[in-house]
């Protein structure tokens, strides 16, 4: 004899836990994605430094470009703490937190630096401040063909 055909259940909680979990990579990628971006953008940045410093040997000039670039692709027009215009980057961080150490035997270029970003939760409105260490290693030894 035939058993009778199951009545459908309608939400299971299997279901509402999918639901729940597809709604939280939604709300993380909304508020994180733009952020692990702009990190991976910066370490760009100082991979090009790293190939800047194999025709610069003045570390002073590559830290120069990586403050300009970095100005140019994070910075915006804002006002300072005191109430002026001024020119404000995304990234927070003083001129300390950039490293960059060469090493004369085998010629490397060690490329550190920490930042933080500030960013806000939506729906919550909280804040939350993100840090972020980036290393960059640049062989400098001539290239033999």
């Amino acid at each position: 004899m035939r058993r009778p055909p199951e009545r459908e259940r309608g939400l299971t909680f299997i279901s509402v836990l999918l639901v729940l979990a597809l709604l939280g990579g939604i709300y993380w990628i909304f508020t994180f994605a733009g952020v692990n971006y702009d990190n991976h953008e910066v370490k760009a940045v100082l991979r090009q430094a790293g190939n800047i410093a194999y025709q610069q040997k003045e570390d002073k000039k590559v830290r120069e470009w990586i403050m300009r670039e970095l100005d140019s692709q994070f910075g915006y027009d804002g006002t300072d703490a005191a109430g002026h215009s001024a020119r404000l980057l995304k990234l927070e961080f003083d001129e300390n937190d950039l490293v960059l150490t060469r090493t004369q035997s085998p010629p490397n270029m060690h490329i550190d630096l920490h930042y933080a970003r500030t960013i806000t939760l939506p729906i919550f409105g909280s804040q939350r401040r993100l840090s972020f260490d980036d290393h960059v290693d640049q062989d400098l030894s001539s290239v033999k063909w």
